[in-house]
């Protein structure tokens, strides 16, 4: 997501083993969702005035009926990055005496409980 020049910019793709991802944001006094698949994105205004939305080289006046437009996937242009040394994720920094599973406790439940996640422009 970017804002161009006042315009909500999308070009959704998701990685490898995420089969779905949605989201809600409020922008200039419209609140929209955003539900994406590999496949597919989904606009919707949930309310608010129009707005208007840039997916990919396309723009449209989110107002109404939801608009579903297709994801294109990006080949990318430089290797996915590894850690040095050894592939795969970077370890947990732990603290001292603590355990990693503890430390992954700690990290998979945000404060409060509940995950989420507010984005606000």
């Amino acid at each position: 997501m970017r804002d161009h020049g006042g315009t909500l910019s999308f070009h959704p793709q998701l990685p490898p083993g995420i089969s779905r991802l949605s989201f809600a944001m409020r922008r200039r006094g419209a609140t929209i969702q955003v539900a994406v698949t590999p496949e597919a994105a989904v606009y919707t205004r949930l309310d608010g005035p129009a707005i208007e939305i840039q997916h990919g080289d396309e723009t449209f006046t989110l107002d109404g009926a939801p608009v579903t437009r297709p994801v294109h996937l990006v080949t990318p242009i430089t290797p996915t990055p590894q850690q040095a040394g050894r592939p795969g994720p970077c370890p947990l920094q732990l603290a001292s005496g603590a355990s990693q599973d503890a430390a992954r406790d700690d990290l998979s439940t945000p404060p409060g409980g509940a995950g989420g996640v507010v984005v606000r422009f």
